[in-house]
């Protein structure tokens, strides 16, 4: 068993596993929808302003949010990244002070007054911006929306400190549009949507990342592939899933090529 990732490999071509979560980022797959958000959340980081990012589920929005952060300078900004949101509000707020190097207080008051001195230090005096990235934001208690004004709260609200993207499922929109969330949905510049990937856009996501991997002939067999488009439903997440398992199964029956059956197989397994 150990050495059957090291004989799959051999066996196609592979320098390492091609459908893993593990990409450098510069090995990002890059097409328009997705270079023009990143463009975007840069634009929001510069610009100090606030953002929401929305995708489906699978759809990429944790590669973008990562391909964002490696690409903000470090000498001008100061990504503070919160991936959960389903906890309380004291805990989110304890979760946004970990994210800037606060060892949080326990009193909420004091938790915003130390993250605040802590966005006022980073932007007055080290001359550097934080951004601060409120992800899987579809789930939070719809009351923190309002709190968040709180924290944007600077010389009366005329000055901006710092730049927010909240990212999360299409829902979140929704939950932004509440008259609750009006003054917060009233600051927000940019509102930032990543589509799943239509039928051309899987197939080369397919290729690119075989090609990271050293695999330049085709493996998947045409009627694989749109068994994997429709079975994705143009989510990476889920092609990466029954690509790997296809992928595996073929080696495990020794077949070069994978067809229509080995996906079936894949997805069989996969939904079992």
């Amino acid at each position: 068993m150990r050495q059957s990732l090291p004989q799959l490999k051999s066996f196609f071509g592979f320098t390492a596993a091609p459908f893993t979560s593990e990409v450098k980022s510069d090995d990002y797959f890059s097409y328009p929808q997705f270079d023009k958000a990143l463009d975007r959340l840069r634009y929001v980081a510069d610009r100090r302003g606030i953002a929401t990012l929305t995708a489906p589920s699978g759809a990429g929005k944790s590669t973008l949010i990562r391909a964002f952060m490696d690409n903000l300078g470090k000498t001008q900004f100061f990504p503070a990244y919160v991936p959960e949101a389903t906890c309380s509000t004291v805990e989110l707020y304890k979760a946004i002070a970990f994210a800037f190097d606060i060892q949080a207080p326990f009193f909420k008051i004091l938790i915003i007054r130390q993250i605040k001195e802590r966005l006022l230090n980073l932007f007055q005096n080290r001359k550097v911006t934080p951004v601060l990235i409120l992800d899987e934001a579809h789930l939070l208690h719809r009351p923190f929306f309002d709190e968040l004004r709180i924290l944007l709260n600077f010389d009366a609200d005329c000055s901006n400190l710092l730049a927010l993207i909240i990212a999360g499922q299409p829902t979140l929109d929704s939950s932004l549009r509440l008259n609750i969330n009006e003054a917060l949905a009233q600051r927000i510049i940019a509102r930032i949507r990543l589509p799943g990937f239509d039928r051309p856009l899987a197939e080369a996501y397919i290729q690119h990342r075989l090609k990271l991997v050293g695999r330049t002939a085709p493996i998947f067999l045409p009627d694989a592939l749109e068994a994997i488009y429709t079975y994705s439903n143009g989510a990476a997440r889920r092609i990466d899933r029954v690509a790997e398992t296809s992928i595996y199964i073929a080696f495990s029956r020794r077949h070069k090529d994978i067809d229509l059956d080995t996906v079936n197989l894949a997805i069989a397994e996969l939904d079992e």
